[in-house]
């Protein structure tokens, strides 16, 4: 299947943490989320998220994730050398 890239920015999703959690000092797992729309023409298609650093030392992993799942998870790792806290609807 190709890989179609879209680069209106319209059509991107945003990834929100589904609960509050603590990221533990160096180590890695994963974290439930939530993926509202943010238009509403967009059609139900699966996303890839970006591998991001979303502070120094806790990385995002590239992941698939589908539209339709009510259970996604996003792979986080810590490497910061202490625990980081995520807070709901972040």
């Amino acid at each position: 299947m190709p890989l179609v890239k879209c680069w209106h920015k319209a059509n991107v999703c945003c990834v929100i943490v589904r609960a509050s959690i603590v990221v533990p000092a160096d180590f890695a797992m994963t974290v439930p989320i939530n993926m509202p729309l943010l238009h509403p023409r967009i059609s139900d298609i699966d996303w890839i998220s970006k591998a991001k650093e979303l502070c120094p030392g806790l990385s995002l992993a590239r992941t698939l994730l589908s539209h339709s799942s009510d259970f996604s998870d996003i792979a986080m790792l810590n490497v910061s050398g202490k625990d980081q806290a995520l807070h709901h609807d972040t």
